[in-house]
């Protein structure tokens, strides 16, 4: 709900903590201004970042973020945790131009390099098109195949090794190696 107020100098002055100015309504020969209540857009904001802050599903291998660094070098930096083990960083060039892309190039690079891990991996839009399957009457277990090449190269490393599927609360790509390694400890 949105209050109005004629007078600036009673509500939503700059120093005013709990109501802000966001427009001007002009009323016939007067102006009145529309008020935002923005104790409530705070309270709002923090509930929703600290949504954000869900721990990431246990996993053997689990890839925090991926980022560019820099864009004239199309290079990236990928962070990742093995096990309970320390967050670790590593720089990468992707052959890819295009940002999306090169992010499923560089976690693809770092999965196959351990295809015996479980993994899980931030659920952004294109790595979740071409790893999910659709959810359909006549698709299930389908997973379309892309048309550019290099997102198509992508899906097949990443499908290879281990079968994928989202988590439940939808932000995480979970894959399970289908061949694992035997832990060799006595």
């Amino acid at each position: 709900r949105q209050t109005y107020a004629g007078c600036q100098q009673l509500f939503g002055n700059s120093k005013d903590p709990t109501y802000g100015r966001t427009g001007i309504v002009w009323e016939e020969e007067s102006v009145v201004y529309k008020l935002t209540n923005t104790k409530t857009w705070r309270n709002k904001m923090e509930n929703q970042t600290k949504k954000k802050r869900t721990a990431p599903p246990k996993a053997e291998l689990t890839v925090l973020g991926i980022k560019c660094t820099d864009r004239s070098a199309n290079s990236y930096c990928i962070k990742f945790q093995v096990r309970d083990e320390a967050v670790e960083e590593m720089g990468k060039v992707a052959e890819s131009r295009n940002t999306a892309i090169a992010k499923i190039e560089i976690a693809a690079e770092l999965l196959n390099f351990v295809p015996h891990l479980s993994s899980a991996v931030p659920a952004f839009g294109m790595m979740k098109q071409i790893l999910v399957p659709f959810s359909g009457d006549n698709r299930d277990d389908i997973v379309p195949a892309p048309r550019q090449v290099a997102l198509h190269l992508a899906q097949e490393a990443l499908l290879k090794y281990r079968d994928w599927k989202l988590s439940d609360d939808g932000r995480w790509l979970l894959g399970e190696p289908k061949f694992p390694i035997a832990d060799q400890t006595p």
